[in-house]
């Protein structure tokens, strides 16, 4: 199976994914007085509906052809900033500030949009979608901060581990053959590795989750796993770009899954997660 048709297959799965779940979510809302969070997060997945939707008519129709700026833009900055709203909104009600998550955030953020721009080109496209795809990466950041979802040895491996990364692949830029291959290869093997570690602590957390504290950690993990799986994505070539976008949709899945959850959990008055999902 060649890599064009790998693309359409993934486009295929994600497009279902996302439409079970966006019909769970409506048919969720529907049946509970579920507030405005979870209403974002059903228009974040109508987002990323449609972003895959493009993508699969666009390799069917002008596969050679790439827009300067597509439909697909949107939907990925609609995404972003609907996915960050929906995780600001578990803490609406904490005026605690964080400088210091939202001063390692924007770093991190203008660092990948400077090396998404050095191997695209594209410094519009690239510069208009980092900017909301940094917001949700420190809403997730703040989330798991007022949740508690790291311990601070935990954090301070996965600050370390995210720049160290992002520096190795800084280097790579003049690192000459066949030193870069080992720094590409060993950069996959521990994004990968740390990607699959954290889908399966979201999902342990989610399945453990028995109070909205609990289901809001599960939440923040799920939205780290999330955005380290989109970073993954960003920051590989195909085939190997098809892996962290499975783990993508594994962990929107589990986002989903985790922010109904807490809905639940959170307001008495709704439908405990485990009945709506038999209705």
């Amino acid at each position: 199976m060649n890599n064009e048709m790998l693309r359409t297959a993934m486009d295929v799965f994600m497009i279902l994914v996302l439409g079970y779940l966006i019909g769970r979510i409506l048919k969720y809302i529907l049946k509970t007085h579920a507030k405005v969070g979870i209403l974002y997060m059903a228009y974040g997945l109508m987002c990323i509906f449609f972003n895959d939707l493009y993508w699969l008519v666009h390799g069917l129709m002008f596969s050679d052809y790439r827009f300067p700026f597509g439909p697909n833009e949107v939907s990925e900055i609609g995404f972003f900033l609907l996915f960050a709203s929906a995780v600001a909104f578990m803490f609406r009600n904490n005026k605690q500030r964080t400088p210091l998550e939202a001063v390692f955030t924007t770093i991190y953020t203008l660092i990948s949009i400077a090396l998404w721009i050095g191997w695209s080109g594209e410094w519009t496209k690239d510069i208009i979608t980092g900017v909301p795809f940094g917001y949700f990466c420190y809403q997730a950041v703040r989330a798991v901060r007022f949740s508690g979802a790291f311990k601070r040895v935990e954090w301070m491996f996965f600050t370390i581990f995210v720049f160290g990364i992002t520096a190795v692949e800084g280097v790579m830029f003049f690192t000459p053959e066949p030193l870069y291959t080992v720094f590409d290869w060993s950069c996959y093997i521990l994004m990968y590795t740390m990607m699959v570690a954290l889908i399966c602590h979201s999902f342990i957390r989610t399945v453990r989750a028995k109070t909205a504290a609990q289901a809001s950690a599960a939440v923040a993990m799920s939205a780290v796993s999330m955005g380290w799986s989109l970073i993954c994505m960003y920051m590989s070539y195909e085939p190997m770009y098809f892996f962290p976008q499975l783990g993508s949709a594994i962990s929107i899945i589990m986002l989903t899954e985790a922010y109904m959850l807490f809905t639940s959990l959170d307001d008495p008055g709704n439908a405990p997660a485990g009945k709506e999902a038999v209705v």
